[in-house]
């Protein structure tokens, strides 16, 4: 029994090499022809070097997200080779039930999803943050405002600029219901970067291009100090794109989301996305082990004077997935619009997969 269970853990792993290998290769190939396209297009000069970074990064951060579906075409084609050499039949004849050949899959594929969440998922990450780098300067866009946000517990920092001039501009809230930061500090710098002066304020809202901030105490560099009801700075930024500033879900690990998402919480700003991100990563998980147990149900049984009955089930098997993943994603937009609660809309279609797979294999 170890010795065939072993068997098939390591005739697994050669089907998932061989699948997640050919994914690779086609979607960086896509991805290589996307970026000459993307860049070579509009004159943009790239080297040979950069191209192939962002095509890699890319090819990365795709084959995250279609993990399930190698796992899905991982193990139909085990199946495939073992029911096209009668090993199954063999090992079923020597002892081993359809029970012990599940349990040995979903070990393997146990072994997978921490591969998924602790490597695959810190360089999908990573790459998340190096393409959107590499991006911003191969469009010249590093000497504009940089458009990103420090968040810590207790608040926020973001950079402003206009005419020359640059801002740093911290808030320790940002109040949703008002559409207001509060407890502000302001940093004005000159052309040459050296800091000009130093402005508190109790609230500050953006609207007819300008900052306007309230009971406002300016100190300039002498240490002169000045109170203003009402201090007023251009600006090219409305408080939509400082709420978008928050870090990309998809530039952040599991491990770190949910704590990311508990700081955007305590400074006011909206963490449902962030939440959604951890929730279906979580998931998938269990949708590859739901994705295994459906392809055992469809796949496990083989009459070789009927292949064309077995070729119609692993058909309909694939076909089915493409409902399947559509369904699954719109119950996670209801999730993120918070008209159903996330943990169901992330877990309830693989719960169903499961369960509805547990009773085919059942009746068998």
């Amino acid at each position: 029994m170890v010795i065939l269970s072993r068997y098939i853990k390591k005739v697994y792993m050669r089907c998932f090499c061989v699948v997640i290998l050919c994914f690779f290769f086609i979607i960086s190939i896509l991805e290589i022809m996307e970026v000459i396209r993307k860049y070579f297009s509009n004159s943009i000069n790239i080297s040979h070097l950069v191209i192939t970074e962002l095509a890699v990064r890319h090819t990365v951060v795709s084959t995250f997200s279609f993990f399930p579906t190698v796992i899905l075409l991982s193990t139909i084609m085990f199946f495939i080779i073992m029911h096209g050499k009668l090993e199954l039949t063999v090992m079923k004849v020597s002892g081993i039930t359809s029970l012990g050949i599940i349990r040995s899959l979903l070990a393997i594929v146990a072994l997978l999803g921490v591969f998924y969440i602790s490597v695959l998922d810190e360089f999908s990450a990573s790459s998340v943050k190096k393409i959107a780098y590499l991006e911003m300067r191969l469009k010249q866009n590093s000497r504009g405002t940089d458009k990103s946000m420090t968040l810590t517990n207790k608040g926020i920092w973001f950079r402003d600029s206009y005419e020359g001039k640059s801002y740093i501009i911290y808030a320790k809230l940002f109040d949703l219901k008002v559409s207001a930061l509060r407890n502000i500090g302001v940093f004005q710098f000159s052309k040459n970067h050296e800091l000009q002066s130093t402005t508190y304020a109790r609230t500050a809202s953006i609207y007819g291009g300008k900052w306007h901030f309230l009971e406002a105490r300016k100190i300039d560099m002498d240490g002169n100090k000045s109170f203003a009801p009402i201090e007023e700075i251009p600006t090219n930024l409305t408080l939509s794109d400082i709420q978008q500033m928050v870090a990309n879900p998809n530039s952040i690990s599991f491990w770190s989301i949910k704590k990311y998402a508990s700081m955007l919480e305590s400074v006011g700003l909206s963490s449902i996305k962030h939440v959604v991100t951890w929730f279906v990563r979580l998931s998938s998980i269990l949708q590859m082990f739901a994705f295994v147990l459906l392809t055992t149900a469809f796949c496990q049984n083989y009459n070789p004077r009927n292949n064309k009955r077995y070729s119609l089930k692993i058909a309909v098997l694939i076909a089915a997935s493409f409902p399947i993943y559509f369904f699954n994603n719109i119950l996670i937009a209801y999730g993120e619009s918070e008209q159903i609660p996330i943990s169901i809309a992330a877990f309830v279609v693989p719960c169903l997969i499961a369960l509805g797979s547990c009773l085919i294999l059942a009746k068998r």
